[in-house]
């Protein structure tokens, strides 16, 4: 109940959402906090270099895992699935 109750002030002190204001102060720790909440003043400003790069990177990975996913599915035989899961991957790899 404190920590809920601490995250609800600190997102008021510094004008954040609840949701925003979890991920910044994690356990309470003043340096683990003040790097989340630089991190994320920077990823809401756009400041983060090579945000395009990461995000493709993410992309990439997100669409190889389900490519080895379907892999997987179609060996057990699970037409259904793999064919499912494929076009997830290809949805992805389209954007």
């Amino acid at each position: 109940m404190e920590k809920e109750q601490a995250i609800k002030d600190f997102a008021e002190k510094n004008n954040l959402t609840e949701a925003e204001a979890a991920l910044v102060y994690v356990d309470g720790d003043p340096e683990k906090t003040m790097l989340n909440f630089s991190t994320l003043k920077s990823v809401k400003t756009g400041k983060v270099r090579n945000a395009d790069q990461i995000r493709n990177d993410d992309l990439a990975k997100q669409s190889n895992d389900l490519l080895a996913q379907a892999d997987e599915a179609l060996r057990a035989g699970d037409t259904y699935k793999s064919i499912h899961l494929r076009r997830m991957a290809h949805g992805i790899q389209v954007r």
